[in-house]
């Protein structure tokens, strides 16, 4: 998603809806652990929810990434 974000940014066609779209961002390294640990722990089973303590809006994200690169903020697709 990242990627994809800034290879549009970077041709001004990245947008986002108007209302607050939440996403539950995980550092790579705590999806691992917690992948590892359900693959080789005993009695291990069910679902279990994995998400930054902080969740944030998609606008915020990609907001914040925009002003990282140099790149213009997304646009507000109207509609959302």
């Amino acid at each position: 998603m990242v990627e994809a974000a800034r290879w549009l940014a970077q041709r001004r066609l990245l947008g986002v809806w108007r209302k607050p779209t939440w996403y539950h961002f995980i550092q790579t390294q705590d999806f691992l652990d917690a992948a590892a640990a359900a693959c080789v722990k005993e009695g291990i089973s069910g679902i279990y929810q994995l998400g930054d303590e902080s969740p944030i809006t998609i606008q915020q994200f990609l907001d914040e990434a925009t002003g990282i690169w140099g790149l213009p903020r997304p646009g507000g697709c109207p509609g959302g």
